[in-house]
């Protein structure tokens, strides 16, 4: 007999540490310690984030409640933040872990 609990997707890791870097791009720290680099350019396309266009606005993203926020109404999803982000790696190509 299975139950619904067997088949639930673990959690999403959440984001603990961000640093913006140039061209929108975001260095992410997850609680699983990966470091990955996000590319949040798209997001300046979308009408509800024009103020993203704004370097100065945008440098002043932090984590909150495991997510990237800038403000009330501005966030991207730890979801998205995982799925669309690619693992930063050393020169031996190995994945970079947060210790």
């Amino acid at each position: 007999m299975t139950t619904l609990d067997n088949h639930r997707r673990p959690p999403m890791p959440q984001v603990s540490r961000v640093i913006v870097l140039k061209n929108y791009l975001l260095l992410l720290t997850f609680t699983t310690g990966e470091v990955k680099l996000y590319d949040a350019s798209w997001v300046l396309s979308h009408p509800m984030t024009t103020k993203l266009k704004d370097l100065t606005f945008f440098n002043k993203t932090h984590v909150s409640h495991g997510t990237v926020v800038w403000s009330k109404q501005l966030d991207l999803g730890p979801d998205d933040l995982y799925e669309n982000s690619v693992a930063v790696k050393d020169e031996k190509g190995e994945e970079l872990v947060a210790v």
